[in-house]
Parts: structure tokens; C-alpha cells; sequence
């Protein structure tokens, strides 16, 4: 059977979208096009202290949206600490929102897995202008404030590829190789043993 040129085009093309889907797979994060400004927030942490998103500006911040009912949230979180506590010193941030009133047990969880980046709770749910629709999604955001990669899916953060990854994209937002800025951030370390308010 001879493949006239009209098909071998949509063969090849169709072959492109499979090797380019493949491909797209293997990436860590998803990035993003529009490199858009974060939508600003105000939410309080495991001890009703009130925190903004703009706190964080000037470091590399990866945002996890979770809860505690969420089995694929739970399983990620003690690979957030790990690649949080790597990466901390070179100015990346890691901050995680809640979704809903946390319980209990998820505040054991947290104790239990010794979480010591900010966590923030939505009670309300308010955030719905960062278009959210499954858990955990993670956005890592720009020193200057903009959404630049996103997953909806759990991961390995402190596996070599995502802290590889990580400190690939740290180093665009680096000048002759120095840490990006690194200023003090208001959020202190959650205290999981700790009540919301």
C-alpha cells in the first residue's frame, strides 16, 4: 500500500503530538505562558497570625494547595519539607494553603511529619481568583510575583529530578550566578502542635 503525501503528513503530525505529549509528561511542572501577576492574599497560619502573599516577594516561592482529606496532598507533604529544607538557603520558599477548617488530625499529620514551612488556612475558601479545581495544585511563582509553572497533580518535590528542576529555574532568576535576594520573610515556621483560630 502506497501512503499518499496527504496522509504521511497527517501521520507525521500526528507523531509530533505523540513525541511532544510524551515529552510534556516527563516535565516537573507545567509552564506557563502568560507569566501573570499572583493574585494577592491574606490568610492567617497555624496560629491565626495573619500573612500576604507579597511577604514572600523576592524569593522563589512554589505554592501547594492541599487538604487534609486529600490521600495525594498527605503523601507529597513530607517531600515538600525535604526540598524545602534543601533549597531554603538558596532563597526558595515553600508555603502550602489549606483548603477548608483543618482538623485535628491533620494538624497530628503535620506535627507527626514535623512540616516546618508557612502553612496557611482558607477557611472559607476564598481563593477561588487562583482557579483551583483539584488538589494538590502547586504554583511556583516568580521572585517578582508572577505565576511562571503549575501542576495539579502530586510529586516527588525532593527527588534529584524536581530539586534539579527547582534549582534550574533558581538560577534564571539569578544575576553572575549570586542567590537571588533573599530578604527576611514576616512568615515564621509553622508550629504544628499549634491551634487555628
Amino acid at each position: 500500500m502506497i501512503v499518499q503525501p496527504r496522509k504521511w503528513y497527517w501521520l507525521s503530525f500526528a507523531f509530533m503530538l505523540m513525541v511532544s505529549a510524551g515529552a510534556w509528561a516527563e516535565l516537573p511542572m507545567a509552564p506557563l505562558t502568560e507569566h501573570a501577576v499572583a493574585p494577592e492574599f491574606t490568610l492567617p497560619d497555624l496560629n491565626g497570625q495573619r500573612h500576604s502573599l507579597s511577604d514572600f516577594r523576592g524569593h522563589l516561592l512554589l505554592v501547594n494547595f492541599w487538604a487534609g482529606w486529600c490521600q495525594p496532598c498527605r503523601k507529597e507533604m513530607p517531600s515538600l519539607q525535604h526540598s524545602y529544607e534543601v533549597l531554603r538557603a538558596h532563597g526558595v520558599r515553600v508555603l502550602a494553603v489549606h483548603a477548608g477548617p483543618m482538623e485535628d488530625s491533620t494538624m497530628n499529620f503535620l506535627r507527626i511529619n514535623q512540616i516546618t514551612f508557612p502553612i496557611l488556612v482558607d477557611r472559607e475558601l476564598a481563593l477561588k481568583n487562583w482557579a483551583v479545581s483539584r488538589l494538590p495544585t502547586s504554583i511556583l511563582i516568580s521572585p517578582d510575583g508572577r505565576m511562571i509553572y503549575r501542576i495539579s497533580a502530586g510529586r516527588d518535590w525532593g527527588g534529584e529530578p524536581m530539586l534539579t528542576f527547582l534549582r534550574s529555574v533558581l538560577q534564571r532568576y539569578t544575576k553572575s550566578g549570586a542567590p537571588v535576594r533573599v530578604q527576611p520573610s514576616k512568615a515564621p515556621r509553622a508550629s504544628a502542635h499549634t491551634q487555628v483560630r
